[in-house]
Formats: structure tokens, C-alpha cells, sequence
């Protein structure tokens, strides 16, 4: 499964394969060229000076605010 993943900086997100921690750096990335193939223990990652190691999970908020927004398959109704 493909997740928008916050990286150790806490500000980097890609998008990364849970399988086999292959990372994308953009959604427009995924299926046009080959993905980053990460390794354990640390998972740096060469195109960025940070990591998946000690990353989570993007929320919602983190993923519209480096504009993924329109790459989301399922979009949050607005409650106040």
C-alpha cells in the first residue's frame, strides 16, 4: 500500500510503499520513474538530508499543506 509518510525532519513527506519501502517524492512520480529503494537500518534518503527512520505517517493537515491535496483518493468533509 502507498501512504504519505512524514519524514524524520518532520516537514519532508513522500510517498512510500509499506511493502518494500520504496519512496516517491511526488504523487505526479509514482508509475513514470523508478522509486528511491531505501535500506535499513537508518532508511536515508539521497535527494533530501533526512530519513523514514523515526517518521510517521502524514495526517490530512500535513499532506494539503505541501499540496498533495488533489492526489488524495479520499478527501475529509469539513466539520466545524
Amino acid at each position: 500500500m502507498l501512504g504519505f509518510y512524514k519524514c524524520s525532519d518532520d516537514r519532508t513527506i513522500v510517498l512510500l510503499c509499506d511493502e518494500c519501502d520504496s519512496v516517491w517524492y511526488s504523487p505526479c512520480d509514482v508509475g513514470k520513474i523508478e522509486p528511491e529503494l531505501t535500506q535499513s537500518p537508518k532508511f536515508k534518503l539521497s535527494r533530501v538530508d533526512t530519513s523514514l527512520s523515526g517518521g510517521s505517517w502524514a495526517e490530512y493537515d500535513e499532506i494539503i499543506q505541501v499540496g498533495f491535496e488533489s492526489d488524495l483518493s479520499i478527501k475529509r468533509e469539513y466539520k466545524p
